[in-house]
């Protein structure tokens, strides 16, 4: 049987080696109009897939909005953020597909295309493997064919794969949002400053400040949330502490990736790494419950 060897994207820029039978490309570009141009959609996607610079030609060919996973029905910049966030925090990947499995959808001109696959992801700290399963749904949309649709399929084990694709603690959602008391010890633990999480199409992001009454000593943090679940959240951003005892007077910049958590019955989440990156010292950025 003749076979066609491709890489296949899943859940967020994935590298899937499949083989696939001649006859199952055949069966997908016949639901759709213009098998042709379907086969040229996959293989750019799979193309531009490969290029760690080529994320934005990726997200060109899905849908202005698109039914992704937990988060729902988001905007296309929603799914570009979740992907550049997976992208980054795990610059290795492997996956092997298992099976894949193309049936009509349930709108005019779309196409479900399931895959279940074996993943090997890690970056420099740390490695994870498993077995999942993604379920893509593509459709044609003024003479194009769009990903309109990316979620977990049937029997996935919850985030083995993607970090924000896979929902936020809705409960945990709603006590993180709005506004907060932001203290770093150095400056005071009276007199707070604020922080503020907010919510834009489907993304939430926070932005405060700390400033102390007595001296040019501040703390500001800068970011969008990736992750909320029960009793912590995570970040990509930018935290930036000046103390005057503390590396030399001059600000000392934290940036990535990082988590704050809730510890015990304490009334706030605490930055969990808080060994101070430019000196000896140790920070505790705290952001306050309501």
């Amino acid at each position: 049987m003749v076979k066609h060897i491709v890489r296949f994207i899943v859940y967020g820029i994935l590298f899937l080696s499949v083989n696939i039978p001649a006859g199952t490309l055949t069966a997908m570009e016949s639901m759709l109009t213009g098998g042709e141009e379907a086969r040229a959609v996959v293989v750019r996607w799979l193309e531009l897939s490969q290029d760690n610079n080529s994320l934005a030609g990726v997200m060109a060919l899905y849908a202005d909005e698109v039914d992704f996973y937990k988060l729902g029905r988001v905007t296309r910049d929603v799914v570009r953020a979740d992907k550049r966030k997976y992208f980054d925090r795990w610059p290795m990947r492997e996956h092997v597909a298992e099976t894949i499995t193309v049936s009509s959808g349930n709108g005019e001109n779309e196409i479900k295309v399931a895959v279940v696959f074996h993943y090997e992801i890690s970056n420099s700290k740390k490695s994870s493997q498993g077995d999942a399963k993604t379920m893509l749904v593509l459709r044609k949309q003024n003479d194009r064919i769009l990903i309109v649709s990316e979620k977990e399929g049937a029997g996935e084990k919850s985030g083995a794969i993607s970090d924000g694709g896979t929902g936020n603690d809705e409960q945990a959602k709603t006590q993180l949002l709005g506004e907060h008391l932001l203290s770093l010890q150095w400056i005071s633990w009276d007199h707070f400053g604020k922080a503020v999480v907010t919510e834009q199409n489907g993304a939430l992001s926070i932005k405060g400040e700390q400033k102390s009454e007595k001296n040019d000593d501040y703390v500001t943090i800068s970011g969008i949330i990736t992750k909320v679940g029960a009793g912590e959240f995570t970040f990509r951003g930018t935290i930036v502490t000046k103390v005057y005892h503390i590396n030399g007077g001059k600000p000392c910049i934290r940036e990535g990736e990082m988590t704050f958590r809730i510890t015990g019955k304490r009334k706030y989440w605490r930055l969990v790494k808080m060994d101070n990156p430019c000196d000896q010292a140790t920070d505790y950025v705290d952001i306050y419950f309501r």
